[in-house]
């Protein structure tokens, strides 16, 4: 997954490759972080159960967390409370992993609904990582799962005509 991505990044965009993840020094402040990607193993669950009020979990909502930070320079963002400690985006790579754990948990009885875009914007990130459409037919071939994405982006005409089978919501 981490050569399909690096393919994808423009020749003139300089990459620097880590032996291990504490070699990198992140950036002091948050305009300099937006320069930089982190191409990382997943650390931990990438579903979470999801939170409307910070004591009341929703029944049968998860959030999926593949990226953590964000690439938008907007002050207004909640994206940038994410950014708190770290200031550069952090993108796990793990496909694989990504959708074990999703399959894994999809197999529970109910229905699920599941949400990215809650930490970071995938969607600003997808000309880069090429996930959405994936997951979007993923979700499609799905019995109980439902896949909401959340974005600020503009750009979403290459996922309009995907086969959703009505199991993707955009917002």
């Amino acid at each position: 997954e981490t050569l399909r991505i690096l393919s994808r990044i423009p020749s003139e965009v300089s990459v620097d490759i880590l032996e291990a993840l504490s070699n990198f020094h992140h950036p002091a402040n948050l305009s300099e972080g937006k320069r930089h990607l982190l191409l990382t193993k997943l650390r931990g669950k990438v579903l979470h159960p999801f939170f409307k009020r910070h004591d009341v979990p929703e029944a049968n909502l998860y959030e999926l967390r593949l990226s953590h930070g964000s690439p938008l320079d907007c002050s207004y963002s909640s994206l940038q409370k994410t950014m708190s400690r770290e200031t550069t985006t952090e993108i796990g790579v793990e496909l694989e992993k990504i959708l074990t754990e999703i399959s894994k948990h999809l197999q529970e009885p109910g229905s699920h609904r599941i949400i990215l875009g809650t930490t970071t914007d995938e969607l600003i990130l997808d000309p880069l990582l090429d996930r959405i459409s994936m997951l979007i037919r993923y979700f499609s071939t799905q019995q109980n799962g439902f896949f909401e994405i959340r974005t600020r982006s503009h750009d979403l005409q290459h996922l309009l005509d995907l086969p959703h089978a009505r199991k993707t919501m955009l917002t």
